[in-house]
């Protein structure tokens, strides 16, 4: 069974903040690698969601 995957609005709709917020954690190194479709758009796990509910 393949692993949830979510865009970055869908994730930041989750967590309560903004996108660009999610883009900021990543850029100040708080997040880990995330993966990247094809066309290069940011997906989320369930994991990566956890680990952002804390900062």
């Amino acid at each position: 069974m393949e692993e949830k995957r979510y865009t970055i609005g869908q994730a930041s709709g989750m967590l309560g903040t903004s996108s660009s917020t999610v883009r900021y954690y990543e850029a100040k190194g708080l997040l880990p690698n995330l993966g990247r479709t094809e066309g290069s758009i940011r997906t989320f796990t369930d994991g990566d969601l956890d680990r952002m509910r804390p900062i």
